[in-house]
């Protein structure tokens, strides 16, 4: 005799249903957008850096400056229990997209200089990670306890589209608008997501 199937309390739901609720789709939209500015304003950071100075050294000091952010992740989930998780995650897409605008500004008027790029990538991580842990907790606010594991997965594959989806964005960007532009899209992208 076969065992029986376990009985769950749980109902099938589509993947997809999570699009239906406006809450998970501005959830999901703010994340996505949040990572292609992110990915984008490395990746410029970058560029700008090694055509700038030619020096690999430079670019390796950069790595060392968002490695300089990991004790901030681990602190940053402490935070966000302790303060409102949504002012939270709007706050810091907010001061990083700012963050942008500044190396925007410095690059249009062609006064942008190496130490304004370890200075932003430092704080903007910081600022980032503190905004990344307070994501998760949200996330059973906007859906149901049945749509969860979907949600999460959702989310998942979501990041890592987004993280294919920023260097293409890069290629095309960099080499067609500049420097300056580039950052001020970067900006717009992190701003928009703030808003959603």
């Amino acid at each position: 005799m076969a065992d029986p199937v376990p009985e769950t309390n749980q109902a099938e739901v589509s993947p997809w249903a999570l699009f239906t609720h406006l809450d998970f789709f501005l959830f999901w939209s703010s994340g996505v957008a949040m990572t292609v500015a992110g990915l984008l304003s490395t990746l410029i950071s970058s560029q700008w850096l090694y055509d700038t100075t030619g020096s690999a050294a430079q670019l390796g000091l950069l790595g060392v400056v968002q490695f300089a952010q990991l004790p901030v992740a681990l602190y940053g989930g402490l935070l966000a229990d302790r303060l409102d998780r949504k002012k939270l995650m709007v706050l810091t897409p907010v001061v990083v997209s700012l963050l942008l605008v500044t190396l925007t500004l410095l690059s249009a008027n062609s006064a942008l200089k190496p130490w304004h790029i370890f200075a932003v990538t430092g704080i903007s991580g910081m600022v980032s990670m503190l905004g990344n842990s307070a994501r998760p907790a949200m996330l059973p606010r906007v859906v149901s306890r049945n749509q969860l594991t979907h949600a999460i997965t959702t989310l998942n594959v979501s990041s890592q589209l987004a993280t294919v989806i920023g260097p293409i964005v890069f290629w095309q960007l960099f080499d067609r608008v500049g420097v300056a532009r580039s950052f001020g899209i970067s900006a717009a992208i992190g701003l928009f997501g703030a808003v959603l």
